[in-house]
């Protein structure tokens, strides 16, 4: 009995946790009984933690995939308000230039022009505010998905260390 447990014991220190104690043993009543199931329980115990690391290790993998994806969407999503930006700003000046054109004629048309002027320099400021805040997002964007990189590295050692550990354990 003592050299077939000091067997098992070597192959779960060799980290294989698939295989089972000898139930005749466990059945026994004395000392050697108590050996056995209690190398059972630990076998059992390391073969639940190793599966729950690798689900652990999983669920973030997936999380990470999604996080990129929608990471990518968010980007592309941008640019595309930084096009629609830079197409408005590109009409603003337009319309700043004709409101000086219009400017030359009358003092009524003054006053309408100076008042399109001023909105036309809060559209100006808005769409440059609106243009900050898409690149403020996109560095923020790509600084998420380096986080997200260093939690993926993160937890890839920490599932080594817990299976090195589970291992230490073992011996």
């Amino acid at each position: 009995p003592v050299t077939d447990l000091t067997k098992q014991c070597i192959t779960m220190s060799e980290g294989d946790f698939t295989t089972n104690m000898n139930e005749k043993y466990a059945k026994r009543k004395d000392e050697i009984g108590d050996l056995t199931r209690g190398f059972k329980k630990i076998n059992e115990n390391v073969s639940k933690i190793i599966k729950n690391v690798i689900a652990e290790s999983k669920s973030v993998d997936n999380a990470i995939i999604i996080a990129s994806e929608s990471m990518s969407k968010l980007s592309d999503e941008i640019q595309v308000m930084s096009s629609i930006t830079q197409e408005l700003s590109a009409k603003i000046e337009e319309t700043s230039a004709m409101s000086e054109e219009i400017n030359a004629t009358t003092t009524e048309i003054e006053r309408a022009i100076d008042s399109i002027a001023v909105k036309a320099q809060e559209g100006a400021e808005s769409a440059s505010e609106v243009s900050k805040r898409a690149n403020d997002l996109l560095t923020s964007a790509e600084q998420s998905q380096k986080s997200a990189l260093n939690i993926r590295t993160n937890n890839s050692v920490k599932l080594r260390e817990a299976i090195e550990n589970a291992r230490a354990v073992e011996r």
